[in-house]
């Protein structure tokens, strides 16, 4: 869980410094998408 926030915020500061906004808000949103989908898979397997 950890490692996909690390990587997604590696991802996020990356594409800032490259000044793609954009694209910082689309992959910000995907990720927060595969987070929420990762989020539900784990409440219903408890």
């Amino acid at each position: 869980m950890s490692f996909l926030l690390v990587s997604g915020f590696d991802l996020a500061t990356k594409t800032y410094e490259s000044g793609d906004q954009r694209a910082l808000m689309i992959k910000m949103a995907l990720l927060f998408m595969r987070l929420r989908q990762g989020l539900r898979r784990l409440f219903f397997s408890i």
